[in-house]
């Protein structure tokens, strides 16, 4: 009886699978990544515990790899060592809402596209944020663009690279809660 002395093998890998749907979303495979989670999601409900998704015991942590969807979903990478914030919304991409979530910050990021303009918002909700630059792949075919901080112009230069528009901020901007950095492009 193998199964009993070592019964992990038998054991779905809930939190495995969480981030094989995160992979999946971070690379495009949008409709795939969101049926991996739904399947793991959908078992956990049929067994009544939607709360408690077994893996090597109950109230095991590795399913809450289940949060790295979102920044997979959002395409939100973060170089907290060159400043630089990469957001590439895999759906919804010319009207994107959404939450984000960093070490020491969090706050809201848009992203709309209406009549040929477009305008990339953050707003920090709480802790802080050193920016240098933004990495934007949906502006690939853009070249310039008007930034701001609350308001007030910000220095910019932007140059494509690597398929995305890189918008370098003229030096290191530290925003802190309740800041606004907006970026727009005819």
């Amino acid at each position: 009886d193998d199964e009993r002395c070592a019964g992990q093998w038998v054991t779905p890998w809930t939190g495995t699978e969480y981030y094989v749907a995160a992979v999946m979303l971070a690379e495009g495979l949008v409709d795939e990544g969101f049926a991996v989670a739904r399947d793991v999601y959908e078992r956990h409900v049929a067994m009544g515990m939607l709360y408690n998704q077994i893996e090597c015991g109950e109230h095991y942590f590795r399913p809450m790899a289940a949060w790295a969807m979102l920044p997979a979903l959002q395409g939100l990478v973060y170089d907290r060592t060159a400043g630089a914030l990469t957001i590439a919304p895999k759906t919804d991409a010319d009207a994107f809402d959404s939450v984000f979530i960093l070490p020491g910050a969090w706050g809201r990021v848009r992203h709309r596209r209406d009549d040929g303009t477009r305008r990339f918002t953050l707003e920090l909700k709480a802790g802080a944020l050193a920016l240098q630059s933004l990495v934007l792949p949906l502006w690939k075919d853009v070249r310039q663009t008007r930034v701001t901080v609350d308001g007030t112009h910000v220095d910019t230069t932007a140059q494509p690279v690597d398929g995305a528009l890189r918008i370098a901020l003229g030096g290191c901007l530290s925003l802190t809660p309740d800041a606004t950095l907006e970026a727009c492009a005819e």
